[in-house]
């Protein structure tokens, strides 16, 4: 501001009206009410306003610069450092997109890995257990379902020796997980199977243990081979071997026995045509000689005892194999004093079967017959055609079999024996044969005793599968 500017007024003039209350003292001069008669003016100097004007200008034109200037370099810095962050932010989202993609390789690989490993574990031919080490299912494979008869989700989480093993097995299991982590589970078994519908398999067991890192162990993998029928036709081959074994034997005491009575028999003959006998001496030498020839059809019978076959399906005589078995047997008959009844069909034709194979099924049934009966019994042995099958029927009056045991009378390794009399083989492989041969078993219970009934087609052929 100069000094000019102190010559600077600011000027008001407001005009001045004539009013009602003018016109007592002006009327005379002439005016009307509103009409203007002067005016009232004030002067303003502007000096010092305009001067205290221009500073408050130059200090807030100076702040608003300071301000500016701030929020300049404010802005200019701040927005370097977000478009470092956000090139920083843009490379870690371009990394973390890339771990992403990378993870989901990872899982589908996975994915992949893990189906083709359960595909394995399900198409497997054996069974495949994993379980905790408190002995809790945690996989249960395809094979497992089809052996057990259990599906995966009713065994998973469970215990496996409550549903898979008899009570005896089940509690030696137990012990064995109680002391999983010092040595006591075995790496390899075989023990015995019960399924669902309750049959009993044999299963040959690989264990393989897996250790945390504390070195506990976590879970055990179960391998395990069906050998039901392996150890089945093991001991059908022991029981065949067995008969094999007394053929050769009643072979050999038949070679032996024969020279001397062939002898025996040709010095009684020799007396009789010779001698000067009376009638009793005479009678006495005719029987001594019919004895002679009793004992040559015995040891014929003994020689034809199972004599050894191919294995070929040939004409037999039935009523031959039952007498072969009760020769066998006779004595065990004498011990008990059991009666026998046989009650032959007069005529009965030849049936088309393997010879040792049906002795073997006559041998295991009159062998039951036997142990079921303390003493003083009666085992009746009925035969008879019908339509084109032979019917052999064979009852004892022993002690029976009840209704629980009656259901599994048949499966492989079901006794009510210990296992020094029984292997519970005796009957399954007795029905494996006769199912070999095209025929029908079955058992009743009697009011006093059970009945075996075998059905045989006359021509038989082996049937396969």
């Amino acid at each position: 501001v100069g000094s000019k500017d102190k010559l600077t007024y600011l000027r008001l003039m407001q005009p001045l009206y004539v009013k009602p209350e003018c016109m007592k003292c002006h009327g005379h001069q002439g005016y009307k009410i509103g009409d203007i008669r002067g005016g009232v003016g004030i002067s303003l100097p502007m000096y010092d306003i305009l001067r205290h004007a221009y500073r408050q200008f130059k200090i807030h034109t100076t702040a608003f610069l300071i301000l500016w200037a701030l929020g300049g370099t404010v802005l200019f810095l701040g927005s370097k450092k977000l478009q470092k962050n956000t090139k920083e932010l843009a490379l870690s989202n371009i990394d973390l997109q890339r771990e992403v993609e990378e993870r989901k390789k990872a899982d589908i690989a996975l994915q992949k890995e893990s189906s083709f490993t359960a595909s394995v574990l399900n198409t497997a031919g054996a069974l495949i257990m994993v379980i905790d080490n408190t002995g809790h299912i945690i996989r249960f494979n395809q094979t497992c379902e089809q052996v057990t008869g259990y599906s995966a989700s009713e065994v998973s989480g469970q215990k496996f020796w409550k549903f898979l093993l008899s009570p005896e097995e089940s509690l030696q299991m137990q012990n064995s997980f109680a002391n999983i982590n010092h040595g006591g589970l075995a790496m390899k078994r075989i023990g015995r199977l019960i399924t669902k519908d309750n049959k009993r398999r044999i299963i040959d067991w690989a264990n393989t243990t897996f250790r945390a890192q504390d070195g506990s162990i976590e879970y055990v993998i179960s391998i395990g081979i069906d050998i039901t029928e392996e150890k089945q036709l093991q001991e059908q081959l022991l029981h065949a071997e067995k008969l094999a074994a007394i053929g050769k034997l009643s072979a050999s005491i038949a070679h032996e026995i024969n020279n001397p009575l062939f002898g025996i028999r040709n010095v009684l003959e020799r007396l009789k045509e010779k001698a000067d006998l009376d009638h009793d001496n005479m009678e006495f030498a005719e029987l001594a000689v019919q004895e002679c020839d009793r004992i040559k059809n015995l040891i014929k019978d003994l020689q034809d005892f199972n004599r050894p076959t191919s294995g070929m399906f040939v004409p037999i005589d039935l009523h031959q194999s039952i007498d072969n078995m009760l020769l066998l047997l006779r004595k065990e008959f004498e011990n008990k004093k059991i009666t026998l009844s046989l009650n032959y069909a007069k005529s009965l034709p030849r049936i088309n079967a393997i010879s040792d194979q049906i002795k073997q099924v006559i041998l295991n049934i009159l062998n039951n017959a036997i142990e079921a009966i303390e003493e003083f019994g009666i085992i009746t042995i009925t035969t008879r055609q019908t339509d084109e099958t032979v019917v052999i029927e064979i009852s004892d009056t022993g002690s029976g079999i009840d209704d629980e045991s009656m259901q599994h009378i048949f499966e492989p390794f079901f006794t009510t024996k210990t296992s020094v009399k029984g292997t519970g083989l005796g009957l399954s492989v007795t029905y494996g044969i006769v199912k070999n041969h095209g025929g029908s078993i079955a058992v009743s219970s009697l009011e006093k005793g059970t009945l075996f009934s075998i059905s045989l087609p006359i021509s038989g052929e082996k049937k396969h599968g």
